[in-house]
């Protein structure tokens, strides 16, 4: 830091085992996080974008606001897809007795 020696950084804490206490600092931001529009995850999902709504107010996918798009995290959308039963009646199961 251009030659200026920096205060020692404890934070409160006592090395032990003869360790380095240190400090990282992550800068993350939204933009970072792999997102689509809520119309593209519709289309993924194949269901409508009022469907993808429901989704988001029941908290079954993660999303957030960039200016004016609403942008769902691949992630909760591939669970999503991952999880999601296919239409129709449920399957039979046999009874063992």
């Amino acid at each position: 830091m251009g030659g200026i020696e920096l205060p020692a950084q404890d934070f409160g804490h006592e090395q032990q085992y003869g360790g380095k206490i240190i400090a990282v600092a992550v800068s993350r931001e939204l933009g970072d996080i792999p997102a689509v529009t809520a119309v593209d995850a519709a289309r993924m999902l194949g269901v409508s974008s009022a469907r993808v709504s429901q989704l988001l107010n029941l908290g079954l996918l993660d999303s957030w606001k960039d200016g004016t798009k609403r942008m769902v995290s691949k992630a909760s959308l591939e669970a999503r897809l991952a999880d999601s039963s296919k239409a129709g009646c449920p399957k039979e199961v046999p009874i063992v007795v």
